[in-house]
Parts: structure tokens; sequence; C-alpha cells
């Protein structure tokens, strides 16, 4: 019965290994490169649901329920931005009267 160490190892030929070393590298390259992004600049006039629920005091879902009515009348425009939220940056809805 094979132990742990040889079910972990990778048994490539030496010629593969090194196309697999460059095949990673590539991935890592990119995969840095993913979680490096740049937040968007957001245009004056859009808010965030966060935003709109703290300046008008009310909650967020509430605040949620009625862009979603106002959208669907044809009064507001939506969009996603890519902000920071905590330590990542993500694509989060804006919303500007129009």
């Amino acid at each position: 019965m094979a132990g742990t160490k040889d079910r972990n190892r990778l048994d490539l030929p030496n010629r593969v290994k090194g196309s697999l070393k460059r095949e990673l590298k590539l991935w890592a390259e990119e995969f840095v490169g993913f979680c490096t992004q740049k937040e968007d600049k957001v245009p004056d006039g859009w808010m965030t649901i966060n935003q709109i629920a703290k300046g008008i005091g009310k909650s967020k879902p509430t605040v949620r329920l009625r862009l979603r009515q106002m959208e669907e009348k044809g009064g507001l425009e939506k969009r996603r931005f890519k902000i920071k939220t905590g330590s990542r940056v993500r694509s989060v809805f804006h919303y500007r009267k129009k």
C-alpha cells in the first residue's frame, strides 16, 4: 500500500515538469492580476444601497424594495461599479435618479 508521501507526489516525466512549472507560473501571474483589481471612479450622483439607506435613515431592505419599484417605473438608473468594501474590491450596484 502506498504511503501518504507517494500519493501526494506528482509522477510526471521531466519534460512535463518543466512545462507544468511554466503553466503554473502563468496561472499565478493571472491570479495575482485578478486579485489586485483596481477600483472604478464612481461618477457624481451614483450611490449604493448602503449610502442611500444611511442618508435617509431607512433600513437596507426597505430601500432595496423602493429602489426596485422606482427602477420598474423608469425613474432610476442601475449600474455596477468596482469599489472597495472592507478589504476587497467588489462589483456593487449603484443607483442614480434619471
